[in-house]
């Protein structure tokens, strides 16, 4: 294979470069562009970050890293007292609630003694009433066998008895005027008195 050696065109006059809007010189030809660069030759492609081997670079990242730590460790610690601040009123809040809930099982334990004592009171109670029940029933019984009893004794007391009619009563009447009239009556009448 024989080798060539290429050498560049020779220059066109302008005439012909407008003809053919190309010019070897691209420096003479770029445009400036609103950010002032052209992106003719350049790259549109993110290139990855490396590491600087320079001692100076080295004590630069080290630095960067410590202020990131840094700021990492603040907001930890600030982040931790705020739990910490969380925490507490948690604990006395839960403190709290657990007295609430001793004191309502003390009043629900009293409340609870109270209810079985008051059952205790209403079934003696209920005894006591179905006891005065019963012995009322009694009594009625008794009374009305009573009543029965003297009306007997009143209807057999009445053949014996003697009824004295129009005779004037007098105001100050005692047992003793009463016989004496009884014995006048029966003298009268010329009947036998047992007296």
């Amino acid at each position: 294979m024989s080798r060539c050696e290429r050498t560049p065109p020779a220059a066109t006059p302008v005439g012909e470069m407008l003809r053919t809007q190309s010019s070897p010189d691209v420096s003479a030809t770029q445009k400036p562009t609103d950010c002032g660069t052209s992106k003719i030759t350049s790259r549109n492609k993110n290139k990855r970050l490396r590491p600087n081997p320079s001692p100076e670079a080295k004590t630069v990242c080290e630095k960067a890293s410590q202020s990131f730590e840094e700021r990492i460790m603040d907001m930890l610690m600030s982040w931790k007292k705020e739990q910490d601040s969380l925490l507490k009123r948690l604990t006395s809040d839960m403190t709290e609630i657990k007295q609430q809930i001793k004191d309502m099982q003390k009043s629900y334990t009293e409340t609870e003694k109270w209810r079985d004592y008051m059952d205790v009171e209403y079934e003696s109670m209920k005894l006591t009433i179905a006891t005065l029940d019963k012995e009322r029933l009694e009594q009625r019984d008794y009374i009305a066998e009573l009543e029965k009893k003297v009306e007997d004794l009143q209807t057999s007391a009445r053949s014996s008895s003697i009824e004295i009619r129009n005779v004037a009563s007098s105001e100050s009447e005692s047992t003793a005027d009463l016989t004496n009239i009884v014995i006048k009556t029966c003298s009268a009448i010329q009947l036998i008195t047992p007296l």
